[in-house]
């Protein structure tokens, strides 16, 4: 399946269910290599397409997927559907379901790389069903919007699937759009938003309104929203809970936080003390060589070192906690990809012959139980014999007042050790942005000189350590700032581009978009 927001995806989705066949969602974003690659990977027979990005489908695309049946699903094709008589597929086309039994195929979003169909086995829709429902105290009377894209995890297995166990009402969004979110919250009277990465973040961005609290929102519910606008956000719409959660389509487990107060602001999942000792056999944050990203082992046993609450590791979940069950039970993997599904694994962590997940993620837990995001694995990087969290440094710039947006990451540099921080950065005022990549009037120019002044020194007392204070500032319009469809940063781009001028298309700064360098690392 191939489709944009919109009903008709979720009432395919449920016919091929009732079918017993396992659809394979698409991001609707894909084209040329990286579509052909997704549908071929899916090992299906039959792509819908939504007439919406039919496009997308060249003729050379079609070419290179000339075994498969391909359907636009056009308006003449719902009109013909709408005259045929309702069906119900017997039951025994549905008996061989089990927990482990692929229901879905979701795509990793392939910021590194070809994205990878991750195998959703069947327990995954049912704990959607009920465990979001009772977490998030779902209501009949509850409205559920959400315009976050259907083809991931979020909005399909914890935003609809939980709307269909608690038979309350979803409101489904075409596209997050920031002129259109609150009127649409408004219309809809919906009592639920759902978010994913930055979304909140540019909410936020919007002028104030005498209209941000008028609504009927009791909830946030969503994961990736940042600790430095986390109360900023309840404080400025009015909204009493955040409901944050951390997973991954792939992942075994999951971390939750219902925040109605600041004692878990910003964390990830909050358990408690008794909570954390009840939790040390099936979640475990192990030390990790950051330079090679490999565990750190005990010489004496083999098994990996875990971390004192406070320090930062490596977070993994337990797949063989359950004597009855095999872990592939509760890791499905990657289709038809043994490789990477290996890779995700990692045994002897606490006991011989014990396997866990690696969620592939740096963070910490305090001694109060709550769990807070660090970095990805491959995102902190190291400068002058330290280590640097790209999280922790994009939430100090964050908050400084000109800023809307910033992804930090660490780049290479000739002769020199290790990997200075780079901070591509977008200006609320996006006339500023702008003027950095073109010819700039004299006025815009040493406007943007004073921010940069002022924004040196506001880092220099910010509490971030000299090392992690970036070197490097790079000013981009919003649509240079990479996303993913989920609306998470990538820094694929950005890294591999540096600050090469020749490499941005440019020789000289004042075409190219620009960097700066702190005083004393010039």
């Amino acid at each position: 399946m191939d489709f944009t927001n919109c009903e008709f995806f979720i009432f395919l989705w449920l016919a091929l269910w009732s079918l017993g066949a396992a659809p394979a969602f698409i991001n609707y974003n894909l084209s040329g290599s990286s579509l052909v690659h997704s549908i071929e990977a899916s090992t299906s027979r039959l792509v819908i397409v939504d007439q919406m990005i039919e496009a997308n489908f060249t003729d050379e695309v079609r070419s290179e997927l000339s075994s498969f049946q391909i359907i636009p699903f056009t308006s003449a094709v719902a009109t013909m559907i709408s005259t045929l008589r309702p069906y119900r597929a017997p039951d025994s086309v549905r008996h061989v379901a089990k927990a482990k039994t692929p229901a879905l195929l979701i795509y990793t979003s392939g910021t590194t790389g070809l994205p990878k169909p991750a195998v959703v086995g069947w327990w995954k829709p049912y704990i959607g069903s009920i465990f979001v429902k009772n977490w998030l105290s779902l209501e009949r009377s509850d409205r559920f919007y959400t315009a976050m894209p259907f083809y991931h995890s979020s909005a399909s297995l914890f935003g609809f699937i939980a709307t269909l166990g608690a038979g309350c009402t979803f409101v489904l969004g075409r596209r997050f759009s920031l002129t259109k979110f609150w009127r649409e919250i408004r219309e809809s009277r919906a009592t639920i938003i759902q978010y994913v990465g930055e979304t909140l973040r540019y909410l936020l961005s919007n002028p104030p309104s005498d209209l941000d609290t008028q609504h009927n929102v009791r909830l946030a519910f969503g994961n990736g929203l940042r600790p430095d606008i986390w109360n900023q956000f309840k404080t400025r719409f009015a909204i009493p809970t955040i409901a944050e959660f951390y997973t991954a389509t792939e992942s075994t487990s999951g971390f939750f936080n219902l925040s109605t107060n600041d004692y878990s602001a910003g964390a990830i999942g909050a358990l408690g003390t008794i909570g954390s000792v009840i939790s040390r056999n099936t979640f475990s944050i192990i030390q990790l060589d950051l330079a090679t990203e490999e565990p750190l082992r005990d010489p004496r046993t083999g098994l990996c070192l875990l971390y004192a609450p406070g320090q930062i590791g490596e977070g993994l979940f337990n797949v063989s906690d359950v004597p009855e069950r095999e872990p592939t039970e509760r890791f499905n993997g990657y289709l038809n990809n043994e490789k990477a599904s290996s890779a995700k694994l990692i045994t002897d962590v606490l006991k011989k012959g014990d396997v866990w997940y690696c969620t592939g993620d740096l963070m910490t837990r305090d001694s109060e139980g709550r769990t807070f995001f660090s970095d990805r694995i491959g995102d902190t990087f190291r400068w002058k014999s330290e280590n640097v969290s790209t999280f922790e440094v994009a939430a100090v710039l964050g908050r400084f007042p000109a800023i809307a947006e910033a992804n930090v990451y660490g780049i290479e540099i000739p002769n020199h050790d290790g990997r200075p921080g780079c901070a591509a950065i977008v200006f609320k005022d996006p006339t500023l942005s702008s003027s950095s990549s073109s010819s700039s009037s004299s006025s815009s120019s040493s406007q943007i000189e004073s921010i940069m002044q002022s924004l040196s020194t506001y880092l220099k007392t910010s509490g971030l350590p000299t090392y992690a204070i970036p070197v490097f500032i790079r000013i981009l319009e919003d649509h240079e700032m990479d996303r993913t469809g989920n609306y998470k940063q990538s820094k694929y781009r950005l890294r591999t581009e540096g600050v090469d001028l020749a490499r941005l298309g440019s020789q000289d700064t004042t075409d190219a978009e620009k960097t700066f360098l702190k005083d004393e690392d010039k």
